[in-house]
C-alpha cells in the first residue's frame, strides 16, 4: 500500500515512471469493495505536482483498474490493432467513456484512435480503418506500424525512439507526440 509518489522512479530528465507490478493484478478485488470506488486513481494522482502530463497504460478491457483510469483522466487515447474484433471493442471502450463522461467526469474527452501493428498492405486493416471513418470514430491521422525494432526495444526497457531512431515507427511515435502536445495546448 505505497501512495503514488513512492513509486515514482526516475527515467530521464524530463520523464518519470511509476511501474506496475502483479501486485496490480489483485487490486481489483480491492476496489470493488470500496465506496467510491470509481475515484481511486483520481485521488491518488491529486497528490501529484509539478507534472505537465501523466499517461495511464490499461490492459485492454472494461476492468475496475480502467474505469479508475477514465475517471482521472482528461483525456482518452485509444490505441487498437485493426481486425474485425478489435473494432467491436472500441465501440465497446467509446460507449464505456461516454457513460463515464455521463456519470463519473464530465470532464472526459476521446483525443483518439491511434491504429496499432497497422500494415497498409493488408485488406483487413484498411477495411477496419474505412469501417471506423465511416461511423465518425476518431481514427487518429497517425498510425503505429508492425515492427521488430519496436519489440526489440521495448524488451530492453527503451524506447524505439532512442533505440533505432531511423525506424519508420520512431517517427510515427514522435507524430503520435505532436498530436498529443498540440491537445495539450488547446487545453492549457
Amino acid at each position: 500500500d505505497k501512495s503514488i509518489k513512492e513509486v515514482i522512479k526516475p527515467v530521464s530528465g524530463n520523464l518519470d515512471l511509476a511501474p506496475s507490478n502483479l501486485d496490480l493484478a489483485g487490486a481489483e478485488l480491492g476496489i470493488i469493495s470500496q465506496m467510491g470506488r470509481e475515484y481511486i486513481l483520481q485521488r491518488a494522482l491529486g497528490d501529484l505536482n509539478g507534472y505537465d502530463l501523466s499517461i495511464i497504460d490499461c490492459p485492454p478491457s472494461l476492468s475496475m483498474l480502467v474505469i479508475n483510469s477514465i475517471v482521472a483522466s482528461d483525456a482518452v487515447l485509444i490505441p487498437t490493432q485493426l481486425m474485425p474484433v478489435d473494432v467491436t471493442g472500441v465501440r465497446r471502450f467509446m460507449e464505456t467513456v461516454r457513460e463515464a463522461r455521463k456519470r463519473l467526469n464530465t470532464g472526459v474527452e476521446i483525443l483518439g484512435i491511434v491504429p496499432t501493428f497497422y500494415d497498409s498492405r493488408y485488406n483487413a486493416h484498411q477495411a477496419a480503418l474505412d469501417a471506423m471513418r465511416a461511423a465518425n470514430y476518431p481514427v487518429l491521422d497517425v498510425a503505429i506500424g508492425r515492427s521488430v525494432r519496436v519489440g526489440e526495444a521495448a524488451a530492453l526497457g527503451e524506447s524505439v525512439i532512442t533505440f533505432e531512431p531511423n525506424n519508420p515507427q520512431s517517427e510515427n511515435y514522435k507524430e503520435l507526440g505532436k498530436v498529443i502536445k498540440s491537445w495539450l495546448k488547446k487545453t492549457r
